[in-house]
């Protein structure tokens, strides 16, 4: 604490800036910082009138309370290469904000549901998703127990944040998993967060340095081949309660096995009980003709705009 007070004394007197001109008073003649003054009175208690003013302030999230514990490096001595490990970490930092930004990609991953939790930072999604694979209760209060624990678990939580952003990085750059991936958080039941985190623990062990390339291209393709069973277990269900519908209209009895794909679209009636499951067909439909084209489908229009089944290509 004396340190502390001895370097802001020193910086307000410009004792350790002669030779810039950012010292703190500068800063402050220059109009670019306001002071809120809040006289208090001998018999008031500064303690509760200090609480007053700031109880209801927004929170600091899981992210922006993580940075600083993540990105500080410790060093008895700077280096060329300490500064470098600093420099690059931010610059990863930036790199996964900015892109979390764009919202081609934000909405490829997420829904317009929830979207109040990350009105502040969008990076807090990575960490949502961490807290999942975790099932932690408090993201933030692991990564500062981890790291008091000992300062070398600060390494191991960078490295798996990263490597969930790389995941997600990987699906957004790879047509046909943008689709897929895309698709099927749209049509999944559960939370989003939810959805990416269990798709994230699945192809994790692709992204390990010590996979071999060809064990990376067949866990790829696995991952591929299960995502297209999901989507088809869906259209299914789908099919099934779409039949049951009709039957409970009284309409004609109808088999509800599918022998293939065709057959079912053939059965499919343009009615009330059939317009989710046309509208999942449609979407599919796009979204499968677009993996080989140079083109994509944009999941933050669709999910932006009001769509019916007549819009369909």
């Amino acid at each position: 604490m004396e340190n502390a007070k001895q370097t802001i004394k020193n910086n307000f007197e410009g004792k350790e800036n002669k030779d810039k001109k950012g010292t703190i008073l500068n800063v402050i003649n220059e109009n670019r910082i306001k002071f809120l003054w809040y006289e208090i009175g001998e018999e008031d208690n500064e303690n509760e009138i200090f609480s007053r003013i700031n109880d209801g302030k927004i929170l600091l999230s899981n992210a922006e309370n993580s940075k600083a514990l993540l990105l500080k490096l410790e060093s008895d001595k700077k280096s060329d290469e300490f500064e470098f490990k600093q420099k690059t970490d931010a610059m990863k930092w930036d790199e996964i904000e900015n892109l979390l930004e764009d919202d081609e990609f934000w909405y490829f991953l997420t829904n317009k549901k929830l979207q109040y939790k990350f009105e502040k930072t969008r990076i807090d999604l990575i960490f949502d998703i961490y807290e999942k694979i975790l099932s932690e209760n408090n993201v933030f209060d692991y990564i500062e127990k981890e790291i008091y624990k000992n300062t070398d678990n600060k390494e191991k939580i960078w490295n798996d944040l990263k490597s969930i952003y790389e995941c997600l990085r990987e699906w957004y750059d790879d047509s046909e998993l943008y689709h897929l991936v895309g698709y099927y958080i749209y049509i999944s039941n559960e939370k989003y967060i939810d959805t990416v985190a269990n798709l994230v623990n699945r192809y994790a062990p692709h992204l390990k340095d010590d996979n071999n390339e060809q064990e990376k291209i067949e866990n790829k393709e696995k991952f591929k081949e299960e995502l297209y069973e999901k989507i088809r277990e869906d259209l299914e269900n789908e099919y099934t309660g779409y039949i049951n519908n009709l039957k409970g209209t009284n309409k004609k009895n109808k088999n509800s096995s599918i022998d293939d794909f065709e057959k079912m679209v053939d059965k499919i009636e343009y009615c009330d009980e059939g317009r989710n499951l046309i509208n999942k067909i449609l979407f599919v439909f796009n979204c499968l003709s677009m993996i080989d084209t140079e083109e994509r489908i944009s999941f933050n229009k669709f999910k932006e705009e009001k769509w019916n089944i007549e819009h369909i290509y």
